[in-house]
C-alpha cells in the first residue's frame, strides 16, 4: 500500500469493505486543499468588466474551498487519519492589485480571513499530522498557534503570499519540527525569519530566494534575538546572491555552536565570486562538515581545492559547480579555466574524500583514435568497435588521475548529463576505473543513496 496513490487506494477499498478499512489511512493521509480558479466563460472584452468577471472567479474560489475545509472539520475521524497537509492559494499574487485584491486592504482581509480562520481549525484539530506546507496564503501568528496542537509535526514547509507576523510577539514553541522549507519571493515576507525562533529544535533548513529579491536580513533585532544555526545540521540556500551570502556567512559565524553535516548553496543570478568563499568557509569552519556543495562558482582555480581542504580536510564529498560567464545564471556544463590534471594535486589535502562532483566539459568524440585509423584502412563499420578499454569521452582517465592523488575517492561523477566513474583499488596496488563511458551517461548512479546530485533528493529528517 505504501506505493500506491491516492487514486489507486480508493480503487482498492471500493472492493469490500475488508480493503475500505486497509485503504482509509492511504486514502486520507495526503491532503491537498488548493484554491483553483474555474476556466468558465471567456472573460468580457471591456477592462473593467474583466476585472468583475475574475474577481466573482476568486470569490467562488475562495467559497469551494472553505465549504471542503468545513466539511473535514466536521469529520473528526478522517482529521484523525492525516498526515500531510498542503494549502495551496492563489498563484497569481502579483494581479491581486489589479482585481482589488491588494495586500492588506480590506477585500483581502475578508476574503482570505475566513480560509486562514478555518486553517487554523483544521490544524487545531488534526492530531497526527506529521507534514504541513502553506503555499501562496499568508502566514500569521495564528496558524502557529493553531500548530501548537500538532505534537507529531516534523516537516514544515512555508511560502507564502505575504506574513501578518507580528514580530514583536513569540511564536509558541513547535519541538517536534526538525525539518523546515522558507521560500521568500517578495518584500512582503521577510518577517518569516522569525519563524525559525518556533522550532528550538530544528536540523535541516531549505530556503529559496527570488533572483529579483535582494536586502533579505531580518532586522538586528531578530539576529540579536535568536540563532537559528545552532541546532542544524543540514543546510540548502537556494538562488542567494553574494550579500545574502555575506549576511548569513556572518549570522552563522556569531552561532554559539555548529553541529553542521551537510551544506548545500546555489549562488543566484550573479553567482558566487572569491569574496563570498572567504567569508563563508571560516564561517563554517568550526562545524564537522562531511558534505558540501557549491553550485554557481564564477572563480575556480585550484587553489580553491587547497583552502577547502584546509577548512575540511575531513569532508567525505565535495561538489563544485563552475559558471564560466556572468550571463550564465544557472548550472550546466562548463568549460573549466584549467586543464583537469592541473586540479588533482591539489586533492591531496583531503584526507576521507569518497566523492567528487564538478561540471568539468568533457568533449564526446565520434570515433575513437583506433576507430578513424580501421576507417581508413577500410575496415567495414560493422567491425569498427570500440576496443577494451576504449571510450568516446576521456571520463576514467580524468577520475583515475584525481584517484592518485585522493586515495580515499570512490566516486568522480560529472553533472549535467555526464556519468559518476566508479573507483577501486586492486590488489597490486593499481588504479581501476569503470564507468565513464557514454552507454552509462543515462544509467542509475551508484552513489546516489549516499550522495545525491539534487537538493530535492535530501531526506527529511525524524
Amino acid at each position: 500500500m505504501d506505493a500506491a496513490g491516492n487514486v489507486d487506494a480508493r480503487r482498492l477499498g471500493s472492493t469490500s469493505r475488508y480493503f475500505r478499512e486497509i485503504s482509509l489511512p492511504y486514502i486520507y493521509g495526503y491532503q491537498g486543499f488548493d484554491l483553483t480558479l474555474s476556466s468558465g466563460a471567456a472573460p468580457p472584452e471591456s477592462s473593467e468588466a474583466k476585472r468583475e468577471h475574475y474577481q466573482s472567479q476568486v470569490r467562488a474560489a475562495c467559497e469551494d474551498l472553505l465549504e471542503r475545509l468545513d466539511f473535514v472539520i466536521s469529520r473528526p475521524d478522517i482529521l484523525e487519519m492525516f498526515k500531510y497537509v498542503m494549502m495551496l492559494g492563489w498563484r497569481y499574487t502579483h494581479a491581486r492589485a489589479q482585481l482589488g485584491f491588494e495586500a492588506g486592504s480590506q477585500e483581502c482581509k475578508d476574503l482570505f480571513g475566513s480560509i486562514e480562520s478555518r486553517v487554523s481549525l483544521l490544524l487545531r484539530r488534526t492530531p497526527n499530522l506529521k507534514t504541513f506546507a502553506l503555499n501562496y496564503l499568508p502566514v500569521s501568528n495564528e496558524i502557529f498557534e493553531a500548530l501548537e496542537s500538532s505534537r507529531n509535526l516534523l516537516w514544515i514547509s512555508v511560502f507564502p503570499s505575504q506574513t501578518t507576523i507580528d514580530t514583536t510577539a513569540r511564536l509558541p514553541l513547535l519541538p517536534s519540527v526538525v525539518n523546515a522549507s522558507l521560500t521568500f519571493a517578495s518584500d512582503e515576507v521577510l518577517s518569516l525569519w522569525v519563524i525559525l525562533e518556533a522550532f528550538p529544535n530544528l536540523r535541516f533548513l531549505q530556503i529559496h530566494f527570488f533572483d529579483d529579491l535582494t536586502g533579505i536580513e531580518p532586522g538586528v533585532d531578530i539576529v540579536a534575538r535568536f540563532n537559528p544555526f545552532t541546532s542544524l545540521k543540514r543546510i540548502i540556500l537556494e538562488r542567494a546572491d553574494p550579500f545574502d551570502i555575506q549576511f548569513l556567512a556572518q549570522w552563522i559565524q556569531e552561532s554559539p555552536s555548529l553541529d553542521l553535516t551537510h551544506f548545500w548553496i546555489e549562488g543566484g543570478r550573479y553567482g558566487i565570486y572569491s569574496p563570498e568563499i572567504e567569508l563563508l568557509l571560516p564561517a563554517l569552519g568550526p562545524a564537522p562538515l562531511q558534505v558540501l556543495v557549491l553550485d554557481g562558482l564564477h572563480q575556480v582555480e585550484p587553489s580553491l581545492l587547497d583552502e577547502i581542504a584546509e577548512v575540511f580536510p575531513n569532508l567525505r564529498a565535495l561538489t563544485l559547480l563552475y559558471r564560466q560567464s556572468e550571463r550564465q545564471t544557472k548550472t550546466g556544463v562548463s568549460t573549466w579555466p584549467y586543464a583537469s590534471w592541473e586540479y588533482s594535486p591539489h586533492f591531496r589535502g583531503f584526507q576521507q574524500l569518497k566523492f567528487f562532483c564538478w561540471n568539468f566539459n568533457v568533449e564526446i568524440m565520434e570515433m575513437t583514435f583506433h576507430q578513424t585509423l580501421r576507417l581508413f584502412e577500410g575496415v567495414p563499420e560493422e567491425q569498427r568497435m570500440l576496443e577494451d578499454g576504449e571510450s568516446l569521452a576521456d571520463w576514467n582517465s580524468i577520475a583515475r588521475v584525481l584517484a592518485v592523488y585522493c586515495p580515499t575517492l570512490e566516486y568522480v561523477a560529472f553533472h549535467s548529463g555526464g556519468p559518476e566513474c566508479t573507483i577501486r583499488r586492486t590488489s597490486s596496488g593499481g588504479i581501476a576505473v569503470t564507468g565513464g563511458d557514454v552507454s552509462t551517461m543515462f544509467g542509475p548512479r551508484l552513489s546516489e543513496k549516499d550522495f545525491p546530485l539534487s537538493s530535492s533528493a535530501w531526506k527529511i529528517l525524524e
